[in-house]
């Protein structure tokens, strides 16, 4: 599309060789305040798409302070925002936010359940975003993914499915295996990342889940990464864990009739693209 893209990352789970050659990159922690002024002061961004965060929940529910790094990047870049006259930020949140519930798929007006700091933190930052439009005027949207993945993925229970399993080992599961996620292909992802940064009418709101709607359990996810890398799948299965989602998929509805997205990659499709991005098959 013409546009040129700055990349901001410290590299903590990433790496140099997903950076796309055309793409300018820093390597910086959103946290260093001073850098990222600068970073905006020399590109001079007209949309920001803030990813940096935390990914690893189990990880937030041991050691809730951790979280706070993610919501201290967040706001350094927002508030950079603020004078910085940028058209719109687009914040990935999570649909990680709304907790445990029955109401599958789950809609952008379902109540937020806490159940981890990591869903705290993403939900707060949408707080802070609220108060920076109607103080600041600065634009802004909220996405809310399900469980994204693709080829380069670093962290996650997939990624760790499919190096075990690749490797004739067995992973480890935390329950029986039958808790499900909905899962979106980066693509696909993408796709909607940019679309999103569009022009819309306020009628809709600010705020859009993104997913297939689709549940998956972990069991079944295994098992088709299993049959797909010919390797017998026989997890390892551990006692649950405090902060996981039990059941979970998310209605996408409203962005379709917002911006006309929808998926297009299934994910037996999206699991042997990522695949055999890996050299695995």
């Amino acid at each position: 599309m013409g546009n040129a893209v700055t990349i901001v990352d410290d590299l903590s789970t990433g790496s140099l060789k997903n950076v796309h050659p055309k793409a300018g990159f820093h390597q910086n922690c959103t946290t260093d305040r001073g850098a990222i002024t600068k970073i905006f002061e020399k590109v001079k961004p007209e949309y920001i798409f803030q990813l940096a965060a935390n990914t690893n929940v189990p990880r937030s529910v041991e050691d809730p302070i951790y979280d706070f790094k993610t919501l201290h990047g967040a706001l350094n870049v927002i508030d950079c925002c603020r004078d910085a006259r940028v058209k719109k930020f687009i914040y990935i949140s999570s649909g990680f936010i709304y907790g445990n519930t029955g109401n599958r798929p789950i809609k952008e007006t379902e109540p937020f359940i806490p159940l981890s700091p990591y869903g705290i933190t993403k939900k707060t930052v949408e707080h802070y975003l609220s108060f920076y439009k109607e103080v600041y005027s600065l634009e802004y949207v909220v996405i809310r993914p399900a469980t994204i993945y693709g080829p380069g993925q670093h962290g996650g229970a997939l990624a760790d499915y499919v190096r075990k399993l690749s490797a004739n080992q067995q992973a480890e599961m935390y329950g029986d295996g039958e808790k499900t996620r909905d899962y979106v292909f980066v693509s696909d992802a993408v796709d909607a990342f940019i679309t999103i940064a569009e022009p819309l009418p306020y009628k809709f709101g600010p705020i859009f889940n993104l997913g297939t709607g689709i549940e998956t359990t972990l069991n079944e996810l295994y098992a088709t990464i299993g049959h797909i890398l010919n390797k017998n799948p026989d997890p390892i299965y551990f006692p649950e864990r405090s902060g996981e989602l039990e059941k979970y998929s998310l209605d996408s509805s409203k962005l379709r009739q917002a911006y006309g997205w929808k998926p297009n990659v299934s994910l037996k499709d999206g699991l042997r693209l990522t695949l055999q991005h890996g050299g695995h098959i």
